[in-house]
């Protein structure tokens, strides 16, 4: 795995590892999703989970269900978190 910029490396892990389950960067995880996913993919994949950037690493693509995500996010804005 590719290692993390000082800056990417600065920004806070606790909402990335919540948020993108499936992201290389999030602890634990070694596979990164690549554009072939996207290509290769079902309109019912699209409909149960999305491939969108990275947050943390915009140069990776996460996967996941984009209105959990978002509903975790607001949980975490609401906490002072993110």
């Amino acid at each position: 795995m590719k290692k993390l910029s000082d800056q990417q490396r600065r920004r806070p892990t606790e909402p990335h590892a919540a948020c993108c389950r499936h992201c290389p960067s999030a602890p634990g995880r070694s596979l990164d999703p690549e554009a072939a996913d996207i290509l290769a993919s079902t309109d019912a994949m699209f409909l149960r989970e999305m491939l969108f950037p990275c947050g943390w690493r915009p140069e990776k693509l996460c996967r996941g269900n984009w209105d959990q995500v978002q509903a975790r996010l607001r949980q975490l804005e609401a906490r002072g978190l993110a």
